[in-house]
């Protein structure tokens, strides 16, 4: 609507000032044929008047669309007009106008839809972050409240003495498990918050196999319900660069992952291999597995990619976003891979070599 509004007030002012200017030569030729006819020493003879050359006077009558007025008296009939080339640009002139009003209104409708479009997407792209922002809060609130519901249910137990002492270690362990876990989530949390700024790393120099054995030493534990196969090279250093905190943080989301969507019979096999001036680190689970275009979206923030994966368990959407930026920070990265879905995913760590 407004494109045709505009193009149409263009449109006639374009025919309105092509009227204005007959109009005035109609004018100044009406003039100019009065003084001829009073005036009796003008000659009336073919050719320019002097006193203005854009008139003329013609023995043939003009054509159609020419402005002229026949001289009286004169034989042959003689006509006073104004100058072929002077109608002739102004007509010319119309028709550019009119080009240009068409070239323009052409333009301005494609920046019009353009921008709409845009606008579109802009707003279903706020949407879509609120709604995932929402999705977020609504995660995060349930894996708080789970743990919390745990820990409080032995606590009470705990106080009014329903738990034998033979049990008590192992509710004691499943309680340190839930405080872990709580743990790892305030920390993805947290360091979430800060996604827009740089973290502060500690980058030191450390042996990556001595590191990867102590870490799966002490975590063996929480992979007490699945199988962990690592083999590391023996009287071989990885000396790579890094921060140790960081590392271990990358490590628990990628199990943490491993441990939610894989079903019971958990096999994660750990490997490591030198790659130019990097050293991997090859995590490969037995889980259901991804789609090809789903590989670099798992690492997006707060999304959950609920008609991708399965709805096994619930996560805040942050860890494997969180693991990428901090092993970037670290001058490596991560990318993950999967043969498609029910085969498994392989997450592949890469950190920068030492000196």
């Amino acid at each position: 609507m407004l494109v045709t509004w505009w193009s149409f007030f263009i449109y006639r002012s374009i025919e309105d000032r092509t009227v204005q200017q007959r109009t005035i030569l109609k004018h100044e030729l009406g003039n100019i044929f009065h003084r001829m006819i009073d005036d009796k020493e003008i000659p009336v003879v073919p050719g320019k008047i002097e006193m203005d050359h854009r008139f003329e006077i013609v023995r043939s009558e003009p054509g159609k669309g020419s402005i002229y007025s026949a001289i009286p008296g004169s034989s042959p009939t003689l006509y006073l007009s104004v100058g072929e080339y002077i109608t002739e640009g102004i007509e010319k002139d119309q028709r550019r106008k009119k080009i240009m009003v068409f070239g323009e209104s052409g333009l301005l409708a494609f920046v019009v839809l353009i921008s709409i479009i845009f606008l579109f997407k802009f707003i279903r792209l706020g949407k879509r972050s609120t709604k995932e922002m929402e999705e977020f809060w609504g995660r995060i609130s349930h894996e708080i409240r789970t743990p919390i519901t745990g820990l409080k249910s032995f606590l009470e137990s705990l106080r009014d003495g329903s738990i034998s002492k033979e049990k008590l270690p192992d509710f004691v362990e499943l309680a340190l498990k839930q405080i872990e876990k709580q743990e790892r989530l305030a920390e993805n949390v947290l360091t979430g918050s800060s996604f827009k700024s740089s973290i502060n790393l500690n980058i030191e120099e450390f042996d990556l196999i001595g590191y990867l054995n102590s870490y799966f030493s002490e975590h063996s534990v929480s992979l007490a319900d699945g199988k962990l196969i690592y083999d590391f090279p023996e009287n071989k250093n990885h000396i790579v660069l890094g921060d140790l905190y960081a590392l271990e943080v990358i490590l628990d989301n990628i199990i943490d992952n491993a441990g939610k969507y894989a079903s019971p019979g958990l096999k994660l096999v750990v490997e490591t291999e030198i790659s130019g001036k990097y050293a991997e680190i090859l995590l490969t689970d037995n889980g259901p597995g991804f789609k090809a275009s789903c590989s670099e979206r798992i690492f997006s923030a707060f999304k959950y990619l609920r008609n991708e994966l399965p709805e096994t368990s619930h996560g805040t959407g942050m860890g494997l976003y969180i693991s990428r930026k901090l092993a970037r920070q670290m001058g490596g990265d991560i990318i993950a891979s999967s043969e498609g879905e029910g085969r498994g995913a392989t997450f592949k760590v890469y950190l920068p070599l030492g000196k």
